[in-house]
């Protein structure tokens, strides 16, 4: 199906008949005029401006002292200064020697001459020098050297320049204008008249009318649902137990139960092998779709592993 059926509403226009009527008044419309008056008044000829207006700057003389050479250091050499020193050095120090005596000064008699001889202290030498030596280093004395100074004149900006604003007042004049003193109107007036006019008169309203709507078919292919798609749990025989020489078994017992006649007895799980057992399971109502199953295992009579 298309469209449904259904209703449609349908507008039936109303019915009209014309009937004479005879007229012995009517109203009309009668426009009042616009009153005006003439006035003097003052009108804005030109209205009121600003103009800017530039002040020049103004500049000034002024003396003001003028550094002509700044101030500075002159290096003096100051010379050393020496004085003569008088040092008394040791030429010669005291020592003791033996001198020949007298008997009453005996201190030593040589056994063998019979002199007297004498230990006398021989005082020690001494000898003035005279060493000039420095008392003031030489050195470098710095002496300020002032500034020098000259008052001249120059010429400085005493005040920038600038702008002005300088008002323009408006401008008026006296003229003669128009003025609406009272609007136009209009004034419905009732006025008499005989005559005969024709008028269409409502005989039967407009109506509503219900319209059946047949449904719209067309013919379309969908694809129906024969056998929903299910679920199962099942054990299957799993790579590890699957081993060379339970799968030649089982091709065995496949070829003993007619379903494997021309199937090689090899051990691997191929198509022709894949194809038997989903034959098998079917004839025997097993579920598995070519699994091997160990339900499908013992129907061989096969041993599960």
């Amino acid at each position: 199906m298309v469209k449904e059926a259904g209703e449609r509403i349908e507008i039936v226009p109303p019915v009209y008949k014309a009937v004479k009527v005879r007229v012995t008044s009517e109203e009309i419309q009668e426009v009042v005029p616009a009153v005006y008056e003439t006035v003097k008044e003052r009108v804005l000829v030109k209205p009121a401006t600003n103009r800017l207006e530039t002040v020049p700057a103004v500049f000034e003389e002024v003396e003001e002292r003028v550094m002509v050479k700044p101030a500075g250091k002159k290096a003096i050499e100051v010379p050393a200064v020496y004085e003569d020193v008088t040092e008394r050095t040791l030429v010669r120090a005291a020592y003791t020697t033996w001198k020949p005596g007298t008997a009453t000064s005996i201190q030593k008699i040589d056994e063998k001459t019979g002199e007297i001889f004498c230990l006398v202290e021989v005082p020690a030498e001494y000898q003035e020098v005279t060493t000039r030596v420095m008392k003031t280093p030489a050195s470098i004395r710095y002496d300020e050297i002032p500034a020098v100074y000259e008052t001249g004149k120059r010429t400085v900006l005493k005040s920038a320049e600038t702008t002005r604003t300088i008002e323009i007042p408006a401008e008026y004049a006296e003229r003669e204008v128009t003025r609406l003193v009272k609007p136009a109107t209009t004034v419905t007036k009732v006025v008499p008249v005989d005559y005969e006019r024709e008028i269409m008169t409502e005989v039967q309203p407009a109506t509503q009318k219900r319209v059946a709507v047949p449904a719209e078919f067309e013919m379309v292919d969908q694809q129906v649902i024969l056998v929903p798609a299910k679920q199962y749990c099942t054990r299957i025989l799993c790579d590890v137990n699957a081993t060379a020489e339970k799968m030649m078994e089982i091709q065995r017992a496949l070829k003993a139960a007619g379903y494997y006649p021309d199937g090689p007895i090899d051990g691997v799980v191929g198509a022709n092998t894949t194809a038997a057992v989903a034959e098998f399971q079917k004839a025997k109502g097993l579920i598995g779709d070519g699994y091997l199953t160990l339900e499908t295992v013992k129907a061989l009579g096969v041993a599960a592993p």
